[in-house]
């Protein structure tokens, strides 16, 4: 081989080797860009839902108040009319729920014997 002709190989060599070593830097800045760029959406969307996540159980407590808020109202709407009533009301609402707990002449239902 002619001395000229080895040099241009081991030239073309080198340029091969420095291509080679650009595109894997190239490769790598790239790579690291990507990692960057995924690690801030996977923050990005951590931080959306729990965001998401809190509103959800605040909007959940708040339901629940106004439910148990609705339930006391109305438990105190149903003492308030109890209260209001005579003992002679009261002990017949007391014999009409018993007549319909207790088995007996007074209970008409067909599905209990008496």
């Amino acid at each position: 081989m002619e001395e000229g002709t080895l040099r241009e190989v081991v030239r073309l060599e080198r340029e091969i080797h420095r291509q080679l070593a650009e595109e894997q830097l190239r490769a790598d800045e790239g790579l690291e860009r990507l990692r960057r760029e995924l690690e801030e959406e996977y923050e990005e969307q951590s931080k959306a839902l729990a965001e998401a996540l809190e509103q959800a159980v605040e909007e959940a407590k708040r339901q629940s108040e106004e439910r148990a808020a609705g339930m006391l109202a109305e438990s105190r709407r149903q003492a308030e009319r109890l209260a209001a009533m005579s003992d002679e009301q009261l002990g017949r609402i007391v014999h009409r729920q018993i007549a319909l707990i207790v088995p007996g002449e007074a209970h008409d239902r067909p599905d209990v014997e008496g």
